[in-house]
């Protein structure tokens, strides 16, 4: 049965506006013609489709849920389609077409007046923008439905508000851009995705609203859309927002890119507002990836929580804190943070959360008539742009004192690091104390610290005695490991080595005491003019500190003090430690191993390898890896995690076709050594796998013909097809070529490189034979393509010079051709029929020459032995020959041509129809490229000698006449039974033994008589 629905709107508008009940009838169909809404003024009206029911709509025609038609005229609606498992509901279009139908749409009307909507077990497809679009309203309910196919969206939420609740369902639910001001959730349906395709805002006025996404889903967004949490309308209207994003280990929550390419969303922003209200954000157990500036970006607000996440692969920053005081509390989660400048104004800890900090300016510890902690927890790495620092305490006008203090307390195996970010002595601007640091009580705490590289001071401190330095390390400064100004910090068991210029240099009425105590000393060596410089006039407590020697005289001379320069004060450094308290040493020196210097790879994220230094303490070594495309390293340097081996894979895809530098720094948690080289390599991926275009396969060539491949390409921006390489070889595993030519350059726009054989190196040691042959491509940076398919195969041949007299028209010079002045030679060969079996029609339109003597049958054989064994026949063919002996094809010209492959001791074999068949006695050897065999030399150039040959005159050797029955034996039959009936006759006849055209007593006499009991040599 079918039930056909027409339903007329606008001027004849109707609704539902009573409940209705489509029944399955069996199997009922219900065509929708025109638009359907399914509303009530002022109440609501349901509609209800029973299982196994199929509802087909027309072209534009729409089913819509509750409506609003004029000023304060609402009418709710709802439709209830549940289906079972068994007996779906289909919605599709009565076209069968995808975009056959305009969808159901649910107004905002219709959860109005109770209205509520459910769809269980429903088939809906090929919609034209949507299948189900929710505006203004979160209806309906979606249960075990497969909703796709559509030419738009599946299932559109107009605006954030909008996302339905969907449970066991496949489909994609597609949400528009909006405020998000309810608390909504986004419930993993098992069967798809949440698509984001417009800016989303969640936030509430003067309250916070939630948004919670369930462990297992992924969330896409579209190209240039970002979510924003919180936010800042107008006066005094503030808004709230969170994001409670908890996934589990084995169901994590993903947030990327619609397109899946790094830059192809905008990120989550945290925006101020984003802490108000008790709104507090968590993201656990997520990754987020692909963001352009920023996968998460937090500005004056201390959301959101990250723990065990991975937020990855921004085009920009992972997570980037706009100020200080926005740096997230993170744990346990693969991602870097990035700190812009500005001033933390509010207590903040820096977490040991697996990565990197990056600090991209100048950071201002401070707080107004008061003072502020910086906390950097043990194990941190801290890394500084060029120009980047942290100030502790600040003065900013008349009475505006700030404090701040820093506690970096590290552990003997858990080092707080202070470093540059392009890991380059002279990388950033160091510590800076500012005279009110220790202002309101502030004192800040150094233990267990490395701060390296500094442009000019790793620390320098004015008017300042509140910092406690413990197990800190202080080198590769650009000047000064320390600066002291009119401050006076302690320091037990710190090292200042290997600065450019001063270990620690005091200036004003700085009296610092520099270990003195026994076993607190430091070490202080290996500074470039100065390991202390004194320029005060205080007394310097620094005895018991190791400086690499115990020679007095070599101390002084690495100390400036009052002994330069009487008005100063003097360093007391005697009695000078034996032995380092710090009891540490760096790495000693090692070396790269792999990739070698200036290797070229065409792996795009290769692996690295170097040696294993030795730690004089026997600490274990982890190391840094550091590439760049920059061969000054001031820009573009990737560092990677600290590492446990001496390998690392690099996980990025690099450019290819491009020049990187390389270094590993060793480190025993405390000090660190680079590896004394600097290495350079390229990636570069091969060019495309040539295609070669002729011959075409199995072709016969000669060294005139030409072999032609297309042209490749490189894959890589900026590098190009430096040269080609062939190789021809008759061995198709290409062992040993005959031809191996490399550098094979093209000019100009050709699309194709083309070679004449004969000027290719090596042509001329090429035989008959069957070539098979290849073709690579060679980028500018080395790297070979494939070759291309080693099956192309060609048969190479050569011209095959024969010469050979016959004895019956033999003159005593050369031969007669008197058949052939007769019109005697037939135009197709004689040899198709016994004894000889040789079928090929071979044939010409008239003979080509007067100088033709007559056809001869050929054979070639091939034996691994002589030619007493040469039984092997591999190829026939006939041929003319000339008065000369010359054999020539059938245009009467040209040398002859064998297309097949000869093998070693391959022997030429020649019949004729009334002479003994002869075979060559050596075998055939390519000389100038050809093949050339004479047989009137010499009884030697046939097998068996007299036996079969004879010499025709003196010196002049030629095959015997008087086979008349071509048996092989000139015997009493070629007279009985060939000569005599034929004697007296003209014509083309085997028992004309002399070739003039007759059959005659000349014949008997002069040929027959004279070599009777003569027998062909040919192995049989």
């Amino acid at each position: 049965m079918i039930i056909f629905i027409h339903i007329y709107i606008i001027l004849c508008r109707h609704f539902l506006g009573r409940v209705k009940t489509w029944y399955n009838y069996g199997g009922a169909t219900y065509n929708i013609l025109t638009d359907i809404i399914v509303a009530k003024q002022n109440s609501k009206v349901s509609l209800t489709i029973e299982p196994g029911t199929v509802v087909k709509a027309d072209t534009s025609a729409m089913l819509q849920i509750a409506q609003y038609v004029y000023y304060l005229k609402q009418y709710g609606g709802e439709l209830i389609a549940e289906g079972t498992a068994d007996s779906l509901i289909t919605f599709t279009s009565r076209n069968g077409l995808i975009g056959g139908w305009d969808g159901i749409y649910f107004h905002y009307n219709s959860d109005n007046f109770g209205s509520s909507s459910s769809l269980k077990y429903c088939l809906i497809t090929n919609g034209k923008n949507y299948n189900i679009k929710s505006e203004g309203s979160a209806e309906p309910r979606m249960d075990n439905c497969t909703i796709n196919n559509s030419d738009g969206y599946d299932v559109f939420a107009a605006a954030p508000n909008d996302v339905q609740y969907a449970t066991n369902s496949n489909t994609t639910i597609y949400v528009g851009g909006g405020t998000q001001s309810i608390n909504k959730t986004w419930y993993n349906f098992s069967g798809g995705n949440y698509v984001l395709v417009g800016d989303m805002i969640i936030a509430k006025q003067n309250d916070t609203v939630r948004l919670t996404i369930e462990p297992g889903n992924t969330v896409l967004v579209d190209t240039s859309v970002n979510i924003q949490v919180g936010q800042y309308v107008y006066y005094l209207n503030e808004y709230g927002g969170e994001i409670y994003a908890v996934g589990t280990p084995d169901s994590i929550i993903t947030i990327t890119s619609l397109n899946g390419q790094v830059g192809g969303w905008d990120g989550i922003y945290f925006h101020y507002n984003s802490d108000s209200f008790g709104s507090n954000s968590l993201f656990d157990y997520c990754l987020i990836e692909n963001g352009s500036d920023y996968n998460i970006r937090c500005e004056n607000t201390i959301e959101p929580r990250i723990k065990n996440s991975t937020i990855v692969n921004a085009a920009g920053y992972d997570i980037e804190a706009m100020n200080p005081n926005s740096v997230p509390t993170i744990t346990n989660t693969n991602s870097t943070v990035y700190v812009n400048g500005g001033t933390q104004s509010i207590d903040r800890t820096w977490h040991n959360f697996g990565g990197d900090y990056i600090v991209l300016g100048q950071v201002v510890v401070a707080k107004q008539n008061s003072f502020v902690t910086l906390t950097v927890q043990p194990g941190v790495n801290v890394k500084f742009d060029v120009g980047a620092r942290i100030q502790l305490g600040n003065y900013l006008y008349y009475l505006n004192y700030f404090g701040g203090e820093i506690i970096a307390d590290g552990t003997y195996d858990s080092i707080i690091r202070f470093e540059p970010w392009n890991n380059t002595p002279g990388g950033w601007l160091g510590f800076y104390f500012h005279e009110n640091a220790d202002n309101f009580g502030a004192q800040s705490s150094f233990k267990y610290c490395v701060i390296e590289g500094a442009t000019t001071n790793n620390l320098n401190a004015n008017l300042t005695n509140a910092i406690y330095f413990d197990h800190v390390a202080f080198s590769n400064s650009g000047e000064n490991g320390i600066y002291l100004e009119s401050s006076s910090p302690y320091l037990k068991l710190c090292q200042v080595i290997n600065n450019d210029s001063v270990g620690i240099k005091l200036v004003g009425n700085s009296q610092p005491v520099i270990g003195d105590t026994l076993g607190f000393g430091c070490d202080l060596f290996g500074n470039g003019n100065y390991d202390v410089y004194n320029g005060t006039d205080k007394f310097i407590h620094a005895k018991n500190n190791y400086w690499n020697s115990t020679d007095s005289a070599t101390i002084a001379s690495r100390i400036y003090d009052y002994y330069n320069n009487t008005s100063l004060g003097i360093v007391e450094f005697m009695p000078p430690s034996p032995t380092s308290f710090f009891s540490n040493n760096p790495p000693e020196d090692f070396n790269l191993t792999s990739l070698a210097n200036f290797e070229v790879t065409s792996n795009l994220s290769p692996e690295f390898t170097w040696e294993i230094p030795v730690d004089p303490n026997a600490d274990p070594v982890g190391y840094y890896f550091y590439y760049t495309s920059d061969s000054t390293w001031a820009s573009n340097i990737v560092p990677s995690q600290l590492l446990t081996s001496n390998t690392y894979t690099i996980p990025e895809t690099l450019i290819g076709g491009s020049w990187y530098w390389w270094k590993v720094k060793a480190t025993d948690g405390y000090l660190s050594n680079y590896s004394d080289q600097t290495w350079r390599f390229a990636c570069s991926l091969p060019p495309t796998t040539p295609i070669l275009a002729v011959p075409a396969n199995g072709a016969n060539m000669r060294d005139d013909d030409f072999l032609v491949w297309y042209l490749s390409s490189d894959p890589d921006t900026g590098d190009h097809v430096s040269h080609y390489h062939l190789q021809v070889d008759d061995d198709p595993g290409f062992l040993s070529p005959e031809i191996d030519m490399n550098n094979i350059t093209t000019s100009g726009k050709s699309s194709s490189i083309i070679l004449q054989i004969n000027e290719l190196p090596g042509h001329e040691n090429l035989e008959n034979k069957i070539y098979y042959w290849r073709v690579s491509a060679i980028d500018g940076f080395g790297i070979e393509s494939n070759f291309s398919d080693g099956s192309n195969y060609f048969q190479y041949l050569l011209d095959v010079e024969v010469k050979l007299f016959l004895e019956g028209p033999f003159n005593g010079i050369d031969m007669d051709a008197t058949l052939n002045g007769f019109g005697f030679l037939p135009l197709a060969q004689p040899y198709n029929q016994s004894p000889w079996n040789y079928y090929e029609y071979e044939f010409v339109s008239s003979i080509p020459g007067n100088n033709i003597v007559d056809w001869v049958l050929i054979e070639l054989r091939n034996t691994s032995g002589n030619a007493a064994t040469a039984t092997n026949i591999i190829y026939r063919k006939s041929a003319f020959v000339q008065s000369n002996g010359s054999l020539v094809d059938l245009s009467g010209s040209s040398l002859l041509e064998f297309p097949v492959s000869f093998d070693d001791h391959v022997f030429l074999a020649i019949y004729h129809r009334n002479h003994l068949g002869i075979i060559s006695g050596l075998e055939l050897i390519p000389a100038n490229g050809k093949y050339t065999y004479d047989f009137t030399t010499g009884q030697e150039k046939v097998y068996g000698g007299t036996a079969g040959y004879k010499e025709i005159t003196p010196g002049v050797w030629g095959m015997v006449a008087a086979d008349a029955n071509a048996d092989g034996s000139v015997d009493t039959n070629d007279k009985l039974s060939g000569w005599s009936p034929d004697a007296g006759s003209s014509g083309y006849l085997n028992t004309d033994f002399n070739l003039d055209g007759q059959t005659d007593n000349i014949d008997k006499n002069d040929s027959w008589l004279y070599n009777f009991g003569k027998l062909s040599q040919i192995p049989e």
